[in-house]
């Protein structure tokens, strides 16, 4: 649904203003995870995945366990070039991001009225993910890449909104549920993740973009 790509583009673009805001300030940032957390918490657990075992059966649990565990190896290979290089492994995770925002397009082509939690999870989801690119970018190379990275992660999301076919045509109800369970493991893990939660306060500021 369109409605929902918007409010996933609005989440991703306020990015730099929660950095600006949340980064001298560790009780915001606090805050700010424990809202997004809890609203995504409940959007999955009372609405995104009843529906999805409803149609997909308990199977939809090994798919909700493969979308929470799945992203742990990458995590391990970014924290393997962390030590050989920080520009290398700011890499490896923005590229993972491109890929994540071209699935999270195909998801949201595919929202209809009935799995509306779904497209709002997504959204919400794109708080953290938008705050995440800066916490990652903004220190090592400035606003200005910051920036450029977050209209490219727009950009990849737009694409697999348009480019994508209908996913639940194409995969049936079934596969689509489980589907949906994936979706919601990865959401999930993404928010457990949160890389910006770990930063420093005493972090050196910004250079300039």
């Amino acid at each position: 649904m369109t409605v929902y790509l918007y409010a996933t583009f609005a989440a991703l673009a306020s990015g730099p203003a929660l950095y600006a805001v949340a980064r001298p300030r560790p009780r915001v940032r606090r805050a700010l995870g424990a809202l997004v957390w809890i609203a995504l918490s409940a959007l999955l657990a009372f609405e995104v995945i009843p529906e999805a075992l409803s149609a997909g059966g308990g199977w939809g649990f090994a798919w909700f366990a493969a979308g929470l565990a799945g992203p742990t190896a990458l995590e391990q290979a970014v924290r393997r070039l962390r030590r050989q290089t920080h520009l290398a492994a700011l890499a490896v995770a923005l590229i993972g991001l491109g890929l994540h925002a071209l699935a999270d397009g195909a998801v949201l082509a595919a929202v209809r009225p009935e799995t509306a939690g779904l497209g709002a999870a997504v959204a919400l989801h794109s708080l953290p993910i938008g705050l995440t690119i800066c916490w990652l970018v903004i220190p090592a190379l400035g606003w200005g890449r910051a920036a450029a990275v977050l209209l490219a992660v727009c950009g990849a999301t737009l694409l697999g909104f348009v480019a994508t076919p209908d996913l639940e045509a194409a995969l049936g109800p079934v596969a689509w549920a489980w589907l949906q369970m994936m979706v919601a493991g990865l959401l999930l893990h993404a928010l457990l993740g949160r890389p910006h939660a770990h930063a420093h306060a005493d972090d050196p500021p910004p250079s300039a973009g």
